[in-house]
């Protein structure tokens, strides 16, 4: 599940941030080692299947045309 939002701050400029609940399915442990990261999921613990992650940033629309 990933909730967002954007928000235009100047014409053209846009600030993002987002929040993800993840759910990990499968997972691949070699002999004898635990997986401590996987990626697209985040740390792994032993007592939890469910990670949290979020993400920030800033995004500049380049405008081709002009209305």
């Amino acid at each position: 599940i990933q909730l967002g939002i954007k928000v235009e701050v100047l014409p053209n400029l846009y600030m993002v941030a987002n929040v993800q609940l993840k759910r990990m399915i499968t997972e691949k442990t070699p002999d004898n080692f635990d997986n401590l990261y996987v990626p697209g999921f985040g740390k792994t613990y032993d007592t939890s299947e469910i990670g949290v992650g979020y993400t920030y940033g800033i995004m500049y629309r380049i405008p081709f045309f002009k209305k």
